[in-house]
């Protein structure tokens, strides 16, 4: 990830949001912790682009912010770093109806 195109676009304290260059046809919120990876957040285009999935294209990076903090609630240390990839199946009326550890892609 070292060589990817990234630019930080949230900062809560210790936490960031970087966008990233798309991986195919998503976008891509990578989150670190003190500069360490923690998630890279896979946000398909078929999500924002139907209009009944209630995810805007303009709102698709903070929507995934707000889900990067909701799911380092839960997620534990070993767990990480991980790659999530949500499709448009995962989500319904602006909420992620598929549990998150189910979109893991890589560890």
């Amino acid at each position: 990830m070292e060589n990817e195109n990234i630019k930080e676009i949230f900062n809560e304290g210790e936490l960031s949001g970087y966008s990233a260059e798309r991986s195919g046809a998503t976008d891509r919120l990578i989150v670190k912790k003190n500069d360490i990876l923690l998630m890279d957040l896979n946000l398909s285009i078929a999500v924002t682009a139907a209009s009944d999935l209630g995810i805007p294209t303009e709102k698709a990076y903070l929507w995934l912010w707000d889900l990067s903090k909701q799911i380092l609630e839960e997620m534990t240390d070993e767990e990480k770093p991980v790659k999530i990839v949500i499709d448009s199946g995962d989500v319904l009326n602006g909420k992620l109806n598929t549990s998150w550890r189910e979109l893991i892609k890589e560890k």
